[in-house]
This record gives structure tokens, sequence and C-alpha cells, in this order.
């Protein structure tokens, strides 16, 4: 609701200023209800102090006393003017009689509207309701030296004054920018006074059974004495050092994390429906060293990552195939398929088209064309618009993701709809998971990429071309046989792209990314085949 919004809420009318409605707001009610079929007229007018009292409202050309129900604005009130406009405010300006998606205006009828670039004042109001009779107060004002007429003169005649004006707006301007840089997350706070909860009788859910009070599970560990009942004793609660779950959980969510399987099985689940611990004392051991630790997490990644535990091979011993084929005795290295979002960096990382930056509003990469369409419940709902200046590139966490229209290139890689929570990821492996390596854009303008970045460093040496790529891809150098492979196909794809040299042209074009002019696209374009084939080999997407 950002911006300028006039609401008739049955029969009283609020004006109301937002950055974001209700916590960055200024909002005001008349207090008396509309009389029914009669016009009214109002006049809303604001000097700018980002507070309430900077409001004032004239019904019928009189000042209308008013209810503040808001008064906390410090933040711009201008809508968007980046990507986010398009997802989350398809209409832009003025919006007359519709303020959600299925709702119309009804309740009245609305017959004029103007907007003036100024502050307003009494005389202005009424002669904005009555021409004739304004008019005439006017002069009446001038003659009797009214306060009136010298808040209409401070207003619209004296030039200094609104010189000083114009220098205050410069002024709070430079404020609103400063304020609007800094990041806000919306916070929890506690209710002044209780609100009482009760047991809903089964069946009839709109009658109330017997109160609940807030508390903890006695079986996982008794509320200590000295904790407020609220989310300050909570957030206490749950990192006390007698509480048994909170460090193990999150230490076993990390070794899922680091080894694809926890040392409790189902991550999301420490209860009695849960899997017991495979190694029980080691998750002890982690989680009391996780917590004497300040609850340092890059010191658990970098202890789990050293330990040589994690750094044993993942080939399969012989002995170990049926006494431990699921490695819970851990007495091998990992392997299992990376996510979905570790595949797509990955490859922008190898191609040296990851953008680094930390922090910002959702990015929009590459996406098929009329799939936002397809599930629109509304003809005038925006479109998918791909962010080709700023989106492609951006790390995987920050892809716009639309809950009934999710990232399809990342669902297939059984990314989490996000429709609930998921602690766990299924891993599965499809046909689909291989057409999109072999043929997604994003993949494939980041073979280009990393095809162009060995060959500038090796213009002329092709296996030095071939083995860097390798190396790039999947961690180690290609073996002798593999080498051969892939020298075969290089040579095979050059031949091709020779005799049709459009189709080397065609190719270097997917993506959004320009082929370096000084470059040679027949040989560029094989090397970039040759890239895109080892990115499809599961060494390459698999973490072993």
């Amino acid at each position: 609701y950002r911006g300028w919004d006039i609401i008739l809420d049955s029969t009283r009318v609020s004006f109301r200023l937002n950055h974001a409605h209700p916590y960055q707001s200024l909002d005001i009610r008349m207090p008396k209800a509309l009389p029914i079929n009669e016009w009214q007229h109002f006049v809303w007018t604001y000097d700018g102090s980002s507070s309430a009292d900077g409001m004032k409202v004239y019904q019928n050309g009189e000042f209308a006393e008013h209810d503040v129900l808001r008064d906390h604005l410090y933040r711009s009130t201008k809508p968007y003017t980046d990507n986010r406009a398009t997802v989350y405010m398809p209409y832009k300006g003025l919006i007359i009689g519709n303020r959600h998606y299925d709702q119309d205006f009804t309740g009245g009828m609305l017959d004029d509207l103007r907007i003036l670039n100024r502050e307003s004042g009494a005389l202005v109001a009424q002669y904005l309701y009555d021409q004739v009779g304004g008019q005439l107060a006017f002069d009446e004002a001038v003659k009797t030296k009214s306060k009136e007429v010298f808040a209409f003169h401070n207003l619209f005649v004296d030039s200094e004054l609104e010189q000083q004006r114009s220098e205050l707006r410069a002024v709070q301007l430079q404020e609103i920018k400063a304020i609007d840089t800094v990041q806000e997350i919306m916070v929890m706070g506690d209710y002044e006074q209780e609100r009482p909860t009760y047991i809903l009788e089964r069946g009839v859910y709109d009658a109330h059974g017997a109160v609940v009070t807030r508390d903890v599970p006695q079986g996982i560990f008794p509320w200590p004495e000295g904790l407020p009942r609220n989310r300050y004793g909570l957030g206490k609660w749950l990192i006390h050092e007698d509480h048994p779950l909170t460090a193990r959980v999150a230490v076993n969510q990390m070794w899922y994390l680091m080894f694809g399987k926890g040392l409790v099985k189902t991550v999301e689940d420490f209860g009695n429906q849960g899997a017991l611990p495979t190694h029980p004392e080691l998750l002890d051991w982690l989680a009391i060293d996780f917590r004497e630790n300040g609850w340092d997490v890059k010191r658990l990644i970098r202890q789990i990552v050293t330990s040589a535990t994690y750094r044993q091979s993942s080939v399969i011993r012989p002995e170990l195939q049926e006494t431990d084929p699921e490695n819970l005795l851990l007495a091998r290295g990992t392997r299992y398929r990376r996510s979905a979002e570790m595949i797509r960096d990955n490859i922008l990382a190898a191609s040296n088209l990851l953008n680094p930056k930390v922090g910002g509003a959702s990015v929009f990469p590459y996406q098929p064309n009329g799939l936002w369409g397809e599930i629109a419940g509304h003809a005038f709902l925006p479109e998918y618009q791909v962010d080709y200046e700023k989106g492609l590139h951006r790390r995987s966490i920050y892809t716009f993701w639309k809950r009934n229209m999710p990232p399809p290139g990342m669902l297939v890689f059984d990314a989490a709809s996000r429709g609930e929570c998921q602690v766990r990821r299924n891993r599965s492996n499809t046909p689909l998971q291989a057409l999109i390596l072999l043929n997604d854009p994003q993949i494939i303008e980041a073979c280009r990429a990393l095809s162009e970045r060995v060959w500038k460093a090796s213009p002329t040496d092709v296996e030095g071309a071939i083995t860097q790529t390798f190396l790039m891809l999947i961690g180690r150098p290609p073996s002798e046989k593999e080498q051969i492979i892939l020298r075969q196909m290089f040579e095979g794809e050059r031949e091709y792209f020779e005799n049709k040299p459009e189709a080397a042209q065609q190719f270097l074009t997917i993506g959004h990314r320009k082929l370096s002019s000084d470059l040679p696209a027949v040989e560029v374009a094989a090397l970039a085949r040759v890239a895109n084939t080892v990115m499809n080999t599961t060494e390459s997407y698999y973490k072993n």
C-alpha cells in the first residue's frame, strides 16, 4: 500500500500515507460516519513532516477533527523504481476504485478529484468546496486580517517562507535517502497485555474450551526459574546448557549438509518417530563442543571438513559393499548429488560468471517464457521479466521464488517448492536433469564463458585447454583415456562447426553474453561442447 491511500471502510473514511502499512504509516480516520445518500467533500492536506500532526482534513469546507490510528513514518512513500515494481506492484501511479485484485469500488460514488502540488489551508479548502462562498470568505478574511488569511499568505504568497520550505524539503529528502539504504527486517514482539488462548472444542471451532497458558514441553527440559515467560525467555531456554536438543539438532543439520546424511537420519525429526543416531557419542561431543565454543558455525564446519572421516575416498571398498552399503559406519567418504543451487552456482563459478555480491533484492534469471501466464489467475498480473542487466549470474539464493510457480530448473533437481518447511530434500535422478544440463541457456552460456576463458589462456594448446576445462568442472585432471575421448570429441565438433559456420554462430548466441570478437568462433564453440559434455558427467554434479 505504498503511497497515498484513501479508504472508505463501511461509513467512515481513513486517510493514509504509507511506506508499508501498517507499521510504516500515517493513518488518520474520521470519527463520524458519513451521512447516507449525501455528497461529501474532503480536502486532505499534508506538510511533509512525517508526522500525523502534519495532516489536516477539511470536510465540506470546514476543518474536521480526526482520530490518529498510526503515527510512524520515516521512510520513502514513493513507489519502487527497480524490477520489484513489476512483481509486487503491477499498478503504477493512480488507482481509483480497486485496492486489491478482486475488489471493486462499492458503497458509494465518486464525483470529482483534484490533486494539488502544495499544502493547502482553510481558505483553500473552503474555496475548493464552494467557489462563491470561498471567495466571500477570503474577502472577509482579508478585511478582518484573520488568522486564516495569514496562513494563506504564508503558504501561497511569502516567497521567503517558500524558499525556506524548499530548503527544508531538500534536507528531509537527504534524510530519507540515507534511511532508505538501511535494510530493515520484521521482528516479533510480545503483546503488552497477554491475550487469552483457548483449546478449540473439536468440531465447534468457534467455541472456547479450557484456557491454555504459555509453556514448553517438560519432557524436553523444564522452564528454568528466573526466566521471563516471553520470547526472550524462550530464546534463553533453547540455548540453555542443560537443553538436550538445540545444539544436537544444529550439529546434525550441519553434518547432513556436509555428508548428505545426518548422524540422525531423520534430520527433521528428533522425536519418537525419528531414527536413532548412528554415532550417539559423536553427536553428544560435537554438540557440547559447539555450544562451549560460542555456537561458532564456521569453526564447526572447519572441524568437520578437516576431519579424517570427511577426507576419505568415496570409492566403495569390496568388503563394505554387503556389510555397510549405506555407509552408516562412515568407513568411506560421502557421495551424493549436489543440491539444485550448488549445481547452478558451481558452473557459474567455474565460468567466472558468478556475481559475488552479497545481499539485495531478489533477481530474475532465465526462465521459459509463459510459465507465469499458465498459472495466473488474472490477465492483468505481471509476466516474468528476465533481468538481463543484474539478475542472470547472481547466486541461486537470490533467485525470485513464486510459490505457485517456483523456478523449474531448480525443481527438477529436487529444490523445495517452499509450500511447506522441508529440512531434508529428496534426491532423485531423472532424464529431465540431463536435459537441463544439456539445454538450459544458463548452463550453455556458462560453458561458452568457460571455453572463452580457457581458450584465452592457451589459444594454441588444445590438450591444455581440455585439461583445464575438465579440471575446473570436475576438480581433478582427466585420465589418459578421458583425455583421448575428449580430444576426439573436440576434433569432431570442430569439423562439424567448420562445415556449418552458421551453427557455430547460433550456438554461441545462446544466452545473453556476447562472444569476444577476437576469439575463433569454431574452436570456442567446439570447446564449449566439450565443457557441456563434461558438465553432464555425474562427477561434475555429484559430491565425491
